[in-house]
């Protein structure tokens, strides 16, 4: 996560161009995130080349739901030092507006317009922070869960649990069967809950039903438990990206939250690391 940055660093002079980020042509690209299509420019072509390689796979042709500028105001060397953590508001949120401070960057977005202004470092990492908060709100169907995903061909699993429970481990023994170890979509339609894939950290394109939830822990052996669905819900509200900002986005999410709850089978799954993990993981979901 990103560290909450301090109120009272002064950011002005991030509005400065630095003379080493040479300035250019517009360019621009577009990156698929769950069927949320948003459309990245700038006019440091080495940046967007940056964000290209850390979204390889995502790119789509599709109209975009949200246009993201990014204006390179510091060098690459710029990087924060020490824990990273969330973003904090530099003015109350209004009318679908958001501005809010990071370590070494601003945003400032328009959900009405659809639109936003990221000024900071020529390096990708505001760009995680910033779809992080704005995710949550350009999808009204689903929910964005800390949670690897993995697939045994036809359904998919969701995989959560805090940092450290072994979601990376998870996908790494599975690394055929992932389709990412950090965050993931779970989208509630007329047919049943969809999990799809993000493009944070290590992740590809993948899409399927979801069967089911495991809540992960590390063990000496594999085990399996069903949890009863009072524990399941105390669970999984702690790893679910709320839009906490604008209130009826999150009275959105608690009723969608609601529903994959009472839809979804969840368990507890202790693990050791070996690949055969697999064969309690993907087992029938009515055991």
């Amino acid at each position: 996560m990103m560290s909450t940055a301090n109120p009272d660093v002064d950011l002005r002079p991030l509005v400065q161009r630095d003379a080493r980020c040479p300035a250019s042509s517009v360019v621009s690209r577009r990156f698929d995130f769950a069927n949320v299509a948003v459309e990245f420019s700038s006019s440091d072509s080495r940046w967007l080349a940056q964000l290209s390689r850390r979204y390889a796979g995502f790119e789509t042709l599709a109209r975009p739901a949200l246009s993201i500028r990014y204006d390179v105001v510091a060098p690459a060397s710029a990087f924060p030092v020490g824990p990273l953590g969330e973003l904090h508001s530099t003015k109350a949120p209004r009318a679908r507006r958001l501005d809010l401070a990071g370590p070494l960057f601003t945003v400032s977005a328009d959900l009405t317009k659809a639109t936003a202004v990221i000024a900071g470092p020529r390096h990708t990492y505001p760009v995680d922070a910033v779809m992080r908060e704005l995710l949550p709100l350009l999808t009204s169907d689903g929910l964005v869960f800390h949670t690897a995903l993995v697939s045994d061909g036809t359904r998919a699993w969701a995989c959560s649990g805090p940092s450290g429970s072994g979601k990376s481990t998870l996908a790494a023994l599975l690394a055929e069967r992932a389709f990412c170890d950090e965050l993931a979509l779970l989208r509630v339609g007329p047919h049943g809950i969809e999990a799809c894939s993000l493009p944070f950290w290590k992740a590809r394109p993948g899409r399927a039903p979801l069967a089911g939830i495991h809540m992960l822990r590390h063990g000496r052996e594999h085990r399996r438990t069903r949890l009863a669905p009072e524990k399941a819900a105390q669970l999984l509200l702690a790893q679910v990206l709320w839009p906490t900002r604008f209130p009826e986005a999150l009275a959105r999410a608690f009723a969608t939250f609601g529903t994959i709850a009472e839809r979804v089978p969840v368990w507890e799954l202790e693990f050791a690391p070996r690949p055969d993990v697999a064969a309690v993981l993907f087992a029938e979901v009515s055991s």
